[in-house]
């Protein structure tokens, strides 16, 4: 939000602007209480007792009296909410009517009645047996370091058992 400074209120206030800029800071003044603080701080005593001369001291009186006989219309309801409320009521109304004549057909005790005989009536596919090549070549793996190992071991026992001899 662009605010406005000291020196735009005081050529604001002495109608120094042109009709449109002056017409955009009042209604700045409506949303701003930051530029409406600095405009009221421009309002000396003298204008004060210059206004209290010119208005009646029923003034606040005759304008809340009037304020109370305004009649308050109510804001239009929005037609685009009617609209998207009325199609899903339709919606759902197509909806329940369907159902109610498949169910008053019997389609639906039909499908209940039919289902366990399809699920009998289908052949079960036996599975066929595929090898695992990772399970193995992992397999494998363990198996050659298995031997390895063995090999390591009896190997290092002979070595052990010809150190003796010596």
């Amino acid at each position: 939000m662009k605010h406005y400074d000291h020196i735009e209120w005081i050529l604001y206030k002495k109608k120094l602007f042109p009709e449109e800029k002056m017409l955009k800071m009042e209604e700045h003044l409506y949303s701003c209480d930051r530029c409406l603080e600095t405009f009221l701080s421009l309002v000396d005593n003298e204008e004060i007792d210059k206004a209290n001369k010119d208005l009646s001291i029923d003034f606040t009186d005759q304008v809340m009296a009037k304020i109370e006989n305004i009649y308050h219309m109510p804001k239009p309801k929005n037609n685009k909410a009617n609209k998207k409320y009325r199609e899903i009521f339709i919606y759902y109304t197509a909806v329940a009517a369907v159902t109610l004549v498949l169910t008053m057909g019997g389609i639906f005790t039909r499908l209940v009645d039919t289902l366990p005989q399809v699920a009998q009536s289908t052949t079960t596919v036996e599975a066929i047996e595929i090898p695992n090549i990772v399970a193995d070549v992992s397999g494998r793996i363990v198996n050659k370091t298995a031997d390895f190992i063995n090999n390591f071991e009896v190997t290092n026992i002979e070595e052990d058992e010809n150190e003796r001899e010596k």
